[in-house]
């Protein structure tokens, strides 16, 4: 997660839909539960795992997670999203500049999800992001925009948001993740609608990292 410009991740852009796709960035269960369902259905974590949400906004995944049991912390970029998050949650959820990857111990948890965060990173930081979560974590789920063949995002949605940096199709994320799974079922309960221009992958401790794209 970039540590940059992170004044841009403030009311406005969570609220307000300035720079963002979002529109309100609000605690919904009814929507958040079925889909932390479905991955621990997809990906059969233990009820005892640890599990990391690396950009985890207000900590919406975090609690769920925290209510079903399992032990779950939050890392994020933006003070003003932790700051909006559940009360009782904010003891789990840290800092970017305050928890940093790289002061976790190897297999620091069973499971880390970065949904909808390395389109953020600038290209140099992403094969290094990426190393160190394969080695902090047992399995990394990842979700991230694709865009088609003229070069454009394939939900127009991500488009809107002006702080995603990468633009790659889904066989340069595939090559860059140094992997062929694929989670087209879990995409779908994730994403919805928005399932067709996101890939969702599952990346495993110290799996070998490509450093270019292609």
């Amino acid at each position: 997660m970039p540590d940059y410009d992170e004044e841009q991740y403030d009311a406005d852009y969570f609220e307000s839909g300035i720079n963002s796709n979002y529109n309100g960035y609000i605690w919904r269960p009814e929507l958040l539960l079925p889909r932390i369902e479905a991955i621990i259905k997809f990906i059969d974590i233990p009820s005892n795992a640890k599990i990391l949400d690396y950009g985890c906004a207000k900590g919406f995944y975090v609690k769920v997670f925290r209510e079903l049991g399992y032990q779950a912390d939050g890392i994020e970029i933006s003070k003003y999203a932790i700051s909006q998050a559940p009360e009782d949650m904010r003891e789990h959820l840290s800092h970017v500049r305050n928890r940093t990857l790289s002061s976790m111990n190897d297999l620091s948890y069973d499971l880390t999800i970065a949904k909808d965060v390395l389109e953020h990173l600038q290209e140099n930081e992403l094969i290094i992001t990426l190393q160190e979560l394969r080695r902090v974590s047992r399995q990394v789920l990842i979700t991230v925009p694709v865009i088609n063949n003229k070069g454009e995002y394939i939900n127009v949605d991500d488009s809107l948001d002006k702080t995603h940096r990468l633009k790659y199709s889904r066989k340069e994320w595939l090559n860059i993740l140094q992997t062929q799974t694929s989670c087209d079922n879990l995409c779908l309960a994730l994403k919805g609608r928005k399932a067709v221009g996101t890939l969702c992958a599952i990346v495993t401790h110290n799996a070998p990292t490509k450093k270019s794209r292609l």
